[in-house]
């Protein structure tokens, strides 16, 4: 039982205060506790980015697949320097003219690599499963590359116009992470760059074709 230090409506505000700066991991273990924390939890003033994660997570452990998948995922899964992994990115970022800046990583992708539980990864999308992968058990077969296992992750200057007609502001160009590669030709790219921020390309290589989210 958390101790009181006062009325009952001082110590709510302390936790809901508390609350909202504890990583995804533990604000699940809080919300476990009991049926108040709980809605405390829910009620709490969380950065959008990990409310978006943390929902996402409870979100999956509801799915099938999800289910289904971690086998692989215990088998499969290493672990690595989180924060490394992050800092890897910074030291590769350059601007045009060649000097190192500090890249706009998605506060997503940020929070998601540092804080997201990793017996919950989705398979092939994380750093610590393998780099060429094939799923079979338990799952619908899939293989590819996951580009994420590469560490020090490498950045790529990746570059796309739809066609010679189309708008300037259609055109993308800048640094990149490659995130996957599937065995049919689909890539997943996430943009480090100031005019994209945030967004994931989807690239199809047989048919040179494209769209961000």
């Amino acid at each position: 039982m958390w101790p009181t230090t006062g009325s009952p409506t001082s110590d709510l505000t302390t936790l809901l205060e508390i609350f909202k700066f504890l990583p995804i991991a533990a604000a699940l273990k809080a919300r476990e506790v009991n049926s108040q924390w709980q809605a405390l939890i829910v009620a709490c003033d969380m950065p959008p980015a990990r409310r978006d994660l943390f929902n996402l997570y409870l979100d999956c452990v509801k799915s099938r697949a999800f289910i289904e998948s971690r086998p692989w995922v215990q088998a499969n899964l290493k672990p690595f320097d989180r924060q490394a992994y992050i800092d890897a990115v910074y030291e590769q970022y350059c601007d045009s003219e060649g000097t190192i800046v500090e890249p706009v990583i998605p506060e997503l992708f940020l929070i998601w690599i540092l804080e997201w539980p990793a017996l919950a990864v989705i398979p092939n999308f994380w750093p610590g499963l393998p780099f060429p992968f094939e799923v079979k058990e338990g799952m619908k077969g899939v293989s590819g590359c996951n580009h994420l296992a590469r560490i020090p992750p490498v950045l790529s200057r990746f570059e796309y116009m739809p066609d010679a007609t189309s708008d300037a502001d259609d055109f993308f160009a800048g640094p990149s992470l490659m995130v996957y590669c599937e065995d049919r030709g689909h890539e997943i790219w996430l943009s480090l760059d100031e005019r994209w921020k945030g967004k994931t390309v989807w690239s199809v290589r047989e048919t040179d074709d494209a769209f961000d989210q």
